[in-house]
């Protein structure tokens, strides 16, 4: 599991906030699709999210520097965070 905290250098941040998925609302043999991001000296895999009216979004509005967001980044024991 890795997990990631996220927080503004300077707020209240406007656009493009970061927004988090539920993970048990998310299926991934259905809302993700496995893509390539090409680098000049390394290519790594990424996933694609697609919508669905399934997914449970969060987002902080006018998020400031003291507000902070810690939350799991990815975790390959999907049983461990939604019960499957």
């Amino acid at each position: 599991m890795l997990s990631s905290i996220w927080k503004p250098l300077r707020g209240p941040v406007k656009d493009w906030p970061l927004a988090l998925c539920e993970p048990g609302t998310l299926h991934s043999d259905r809302d993700l699709e496995p893509c390539d991001l090409v680098y000049p000296d390394y290519v790594v895999e990424n996933r694609q999210v697609y919508h669905s009216d399934q997914l449970k979004w969060f987002y902080l509005s006018d998020q400031q520097e003291d507000e902070a967001w810690v939350f799991v980044q990815t975790d390959t024991a999907r049983s461990e965070w939604t019960g499957q």
